[in-house]
């Protein structure tokens, strides 16, 4: 499994975590949401979660493929999760 790669591209609800650690293990030291313009992703919300030293941010566009490291495509939880509630 490659957590680095975007698995469905057409989809436009591609929800991404952005992982702390792994981000400043990688040097990446600004504020996500800082990154994340950087990278040029659009999102519609972010959700920080410091239990999971992540970042959560919702509904992303112009995502770049492949991810870097520290981002992780978790859009498929968002479909499973849809899935048990139908």
């Amino acid at each position: 499994m490659n957590f680095g790669k975007i698995t469905d591209m057409e989809n436009n609800n591609i929800n991404l975590r952005f992982d702390l650690r792994e981000a400043y293990e990688s040097n990446v030291l600004n504020h996500p949401q800082t990154v994340m313009k950087e990278l040029g992703i659009e999102y519609e919300q972010s959700i920080p979660e410091s239990i999971a030293d992540c970042w959560i941010f919702k509904n992303c566009k112009n995502v770049p493929n492949p991810l870097p490291e520290y981002l992780v495509d978790i859009s498929h939880l968002q479909k499973i999760n849809n899935e048990k509630t139908n």
